[in-house]
C-alpha cells in the first residue's frame, strides 16, 4: 500500500493495516556472505567443524556436495508492536540464518537474513507470507549463486535443512473432558507410522473438500514444495522444553515447596549467592516469580542450576520436597542436558530409555490431564538431533533475539513496517562493508595484556604464589615476572 492510497475498507488516507515487504534473497545472501566468506571456507574442513553442530548432522552429511553450498535455516513467529487498546498490530519477520557459518557467529544479527516483513493486526496466511519468498527460493535451488570477492567469481549451490509423528489424541475422561491426551501407554503399545510428505499433501488436498482439518493437517503451505514438513521441521526446545514443559514442573514443584516457607528463601539465597560469567546477561531471580522468567533464565535454571539446588534443599530441608519427584526429573534432566550439546555423536543413541522411563511415570505423579503433546513430543527430539545436530544449534533463541531488535527499528504507530524495513537495510549495508568475520575468531589463543587485574588481590595472594612457585620451579622469579589477569582461547575469555 503506498502513502496516498485509500484503505478499501475504512477509506482512510496514509493508515495502512497491513504491510508486506519482500526483500532480495540474494542481496540479503551476498551481504552475508562478503563478511563470512572466509568463515564459510575455513568451517568447510572437517577438523574445524563442532561435532554438534548441524553439518555432522544425518541428513547434512547425506545432501553435502563438493561444491561450496549453503545452506537455509528459516524461521517466523510474530510479535505485538502496538500495544494501544485501539490499535494492536504484531510484526511477523521471515528469517534465515546460514548454516555454513559456524555457531555462534551465524546467530548474531548481523548474520541474519531478512527475507520478508509482514506487518498488520491480523496474522498472515501462509501463502501471503511465503509464496513470493518461496519461488525466489525455487530459484535459486535451480540455478546457485555467483558472487564476486576479491575480482573471483565463487559459485554456491543452495539447499534448505531443518520430525513429526501423527499420534491419535483421545479427550481425558469426565469431569474434565477439556484436553486432548497423548498417552504413553498407547503410544508404546501401537506405535504409530512416521508421517511422510505425500501423505500430508494428500490430507492437504482434501481440505478444500471438507473444510476442516484432515488427519491433523490444518492447510497447505508453499514450504512443502521446497522441503519435507516431517523431515526437515525441527521441534524447538525453547518452547517445547523450557517455555511449556519446565515451566509446568517448576509451577507444580512451587506449590509443594511453598508450604514450608523457609524452602523458598533457600532456594532464593542459593540462586542469589551463584558467580556467574560475564556472558550470562540474564540471570533468574526469586523463585516464586518463575513465570515471569525469560526462556534465557530458564535455560540457565534447568541446564546449571537446577539439580545441585535440588539436591542441597533435600539435604538441608529434606521433607519439603519428595525424593520421587527428583529422581523423576533426573531422568528428563540427563536427556536434556546430553542432546542440548553433544560431545560424542554416539551419545545420543543412549537417550531414548532415559526419556520412555521418564514419559512411562509422569501419569502416575502428576496430573493425568497434563499428558499432552508438548509431553509426548519430548520423546522424538533424541531423532531430531540425530538428523540436526544438537537442539543448542537449531533452536529458537536467535530468532526470539531479533524481534527485539526489529521491534527498536520503528517509532509511532504508522507505517511501522516501512520504517523497520528501511532501517535494516541502512544499518546492514553499512555494517558488511566494514566488518569481517575471520577464523582467528575460533583459533587464537593468547593472553590479552590489559589493565584489569586487581592489584589489591595480587597484593593478598603474591607471598602464597611465590612459595607455590619455588616449590613447583625450585627458584623464586625475577623482576621482569609480569601477571595477566585474562586468557583468550576462541571465542571464550
Amino acid at each position: 500500500m503506498q502513502r496516498d492510497d485509500s484503505c478499501p475498507s475504512c477509506s482512510i488516507k496514509n493508515k495502512p493495516n497491513s504491510e508486506l515487504c519482500i526483500f532480495s534473497i540474494n542481496e540479503e545472501l551476498e551481504r552475508v556472505v562478503r563478511s563470512n566468506i572466509n568463515l564459510i571456507q575455513w568451517y568447510r574442513l572437517p577438523q574445524n567443524q563442532l561435532i554438534a553442530d548441524i553439518v555432522n548432522g544425518e541428513w547434512y552429511t547425506r545432501n553435502r556436495s563438493d561444491e561450496l553450498q549453503l545452506t537455509f535455516m528459516l524461521s517466523t513467529d510474530g510479535k505485538p508492536i502496538v500495544k494501544s487498546k485501539r490499535t494492536r498490530t504484531s510484526v511477523w519477520p521471515i528469517l534465515g540464518f546460514l548454516v555454513e557459518v559456524p555457531y555462534p557467529i551465524r546467530e548474531n544479527i548481523n548474520n541474519a537474513i531478512l527475507l520478508g516483513l509482514w506487518h498488520s493486526p491480523a496474522t498472515p496466511s501462509c501463502s501471503l507470507l511465503l509464496d513470493k519468498i518461496v519461488n525466489s527460493m525455487k530459484l535459486l535451488i535451480a540455478t546457485g549463486f555467483n558472487i564476486y570477492i576479491n575480482n573471483i567469481k565463487s559459485f554456491f549451490l543452495f539447499s534448505i535443512p531443518i520430525s513429526s509423528i501423527f499420534i491419535v489424541g483421545r479427550r481425558c475422561p469426565p469431569p474434565c473432558s477439556k484436553h486432548t491426551l497423548y498417552q504413553w501407554q498407547h503410544f508404546i503399545e501401537k506405535p504409530q507410522q512416521q508421517r511422510t510428505q505425500t501423505n500430508i499433501n494428500l490430507c492437504a488436498k482434501k481440505l478444500d473438500a471438507v473444510n476442516k482439518n484432515v488427519l491433523g493437517v490444518i492447510g497447505s503451505t508453499p514450504l512443502s514444495s521446497i522441503l519435507s514438513i516431517p523431515l526437515q521441521s525441527t521441534f524447538d526446545y525453547f518452547h517445547l522444553v523450557l517455555e511449556i514443559h519446565f515451566r509446568f514442573l517448576l509451577s507444580e514443584w512451587h506449590n509443594i515447596i511453598k508450604q514450608n516457607p523457609k524452602a523458598i528463601i533457600f532456594i532464593n539465597e542459593f540462586i542469589n549467592e551463584i558467580k556467574y560469567p560475564h556472558s550470562f546477561n540474564r540471570r533468574p531471580t526469586d523463585f516464586s516469580n518463575f513465570h515471569k522468567w525469560k526462556a534465557s533464565e530458564l535455560r540457565s535454571f534447568m541446564l546449571y542450576i537446577i539439580m545441585p539446588l535440588l539436591i542441597k534443599l533435600r539435604l538441608n530441608i529434606p521433607n519439603c520436597f519428595p525424593e520421587v519427584f527428583l529422581s523423576h526429573f533426573l531422568l528428563l534432566y540427563v536427556y536434556v542436558r546430553v542432546l542440548h550439546n553433544l560431545t560424542d555423536l554416539g551419545d545420543v543413541l543412549n537417550m531414548p530409555m532415559f526419556i520412555h522411563f521418564y514419559l512411562s511415570k509422569f501419569s502416575s505423579l502428576y496430573d493425568q490431564c497434563k499428558e499432552l503433546y508438548s509431553v509426548h513430543a519430548l520423546v522424538h527430539l533424541w531423532q531430531q538431533v540425530q538428523q540436526h545436530g544438537s537442539l543448542a544449534f537449531h533452536s529458537l533463541f536467535a530468532s526470539e533475539s531479533a524481534l527485539q531488535v526489529f521491534e527498536k527499528l520503528s517509532h509511532g504507530s504508522v507505517f511501522l513496517g516501512e520504517q523497520i524495513s528501511y532501517w535494516w537495510c541502512v544499518f546492514q549495508q553499512l555494517h558488511y562493508k566494514h566488518v569481517h568475520y575471520s577464523p582467528s575468531l575460533f583459533t587464537v589463543d593468547e593472553i590479552i595484556e590489559d589493565n584489569f587485574i586487581d592489584l589489591n588481590n595480587l597484593a593478598r595472594y603474591r607471598q602464597e604464589f611465590d612459595l607455590s612457585f619455588n616449590q613447583k620451579f625450585g627458584q623464586f622469579h625475577d623482576s621482569s615476572f609480569k601477571y595477566y589477569s585474562r586468557y583468550k582461547a576462541g571465542l571464550i575469555t
